[in-house]
């Protein structure tokens, strides 16, 4: 009889704790709920990620070598008269003044600072801003005195001015029968049927400039 009675106990004690506890929360997982849910994990996946930088900067000490993006770089002379010698893969170029920018093969190379024996043991330091050349569809870096063929034209740069002109022949392909005309930066100007459109001229080391033909 007592065991019958410890039995009823138990039983009604365990009801009575199942009704007092909180009723278990159902969720509606929807299709909806499972879309947001794996673009949010995407977007997440994606910000991890590492970018690619497509702009560095390095310091350089006279006679130090670097790679960058690929190429190999070496300061041959640095000039107290902020001035810089280098050599990019072999070709050697120079840079003139802090903020100024270079196109060599397919890098943008400027200074940014120099530092004149507050480096380690004394040294000069230079840094320097190097950048990815990218050209779009039709855009040409061109030389003075090196012609270039597009399509069945030849496009010759004659100058490229202080005042960001530039003088532009486009001549029949392998002849000497053409036109010469002045393009001021962000003009575009039809020569010798070609539409051609100064985007940035160069002159301070060497003279060329960044053209759109059309």
């Amino acid at each position: 009889m007592k065991r019958i009675k410890l039995f009823v106990f138990i039983t009604l004690l365990s009801l009575l704790v199942s009704c007092t506890s909180e009723p278990a929360t159902l969720t509606e997982l929807t299709g909806s709920t499972v879309i947001e849910e794996a673009v949010l994990e995407e977007e997440e996946a994606l910000s991890e990620e590492p970018q690619t930088a497509t702009v560095q900067y390095y310091d350089f000490t006279e006679g130090e070598t670097r790679e960058v993006f690929g190429h190999t770089i070496t300061v041959t002379t640095i000039s107290t008269s902020a001035m810089i010698d280098i050599l990019v893969d072999n070709d050697a170029t120079s840079i003139k003044e802090t903020k100024s920018e270079e196109i060599v093969g397919r890098l943008k190379i400027s200074i940014e600072a120099f530092d004149y024996g507050y480096a380690p043991k004394g040294e000069t330091f230079v840094t320097m801003k190097f950048e990815e050349l990218e050209l779009e569809d039709n855009e040409l870096i061109i030389e003075k005195g090196v012609r270039q063929t597009v399509g069945n034209k030849d496009i010759l740069l004659e100058s490229s001015r202080t005042d960001g002109a530039i003088y532009v022949s486009v001549y029949g392909k392998g002849t000497t029968i053409g036109d010469t005309q002045k393009i001021h930066t962000g003009e575009t100007v039809e020569v010798y049927g070609l539409k051609i459109t100064n985007i940035k001229n160069y002159y301070k080391v060497r003279q060329y400039a960044w053209v759109l033909v059309e």
